[in-house]
């Protein structure tokens, strides 16, 4: 950052992340969305149920509490976290402005491993 200030100006930064809600990279990023002058950050997560260890879940406040919450989706379905610069938004974007829904899910189809390119 030192180099470059401009490094991230414009852009759109994507993270693949086993949690967003916890992860360092997002919450730095959000952190300094205005700093870096993102156009966009984006933040995934993978559903709870697509792991194979037996791990329990526990839900958090930040999900928990808002409108969005479907407790029939919220283990089943990955969560895409996004902060987007533009109109609307409000003056201060970092990790409290980030807005959150449920990834669409899709069976993966029995036919796509016997496909030849």
């Amino acid at each position: 950052m030192e180099f470059d200030p401009d490094v991230f100006r414009d852009k759109t930064v994507l993270f693949p992340c086993d949690d967003p809600e916890w992860s360092n990279f997002t919450h730095f990023f959000a952190q300094n969305f205005k700093n870096f002058r993102l156009k966009k950050l984006i933040s995934t997560s993978y559903a709870a149920d697509s792991k194979s260890a037996d791990i329990p879940y526990q839900f958090n406040l930040f999900e928990s509490e808002s409108h969005r919450f479907d407790k029939s989706k919220t283990r089943s379905h990955g969560k895409i976290f996004t902060l987007t610069r533009g109109k609307g938004q409000p003056r201060k974007l970092d990790i409290d402005a980030l807005e959150w829904d449920y990834l669409v899910y899709c069976e993966k189809s029995p036919n796509i491993a016997s496909r030849t390119p």
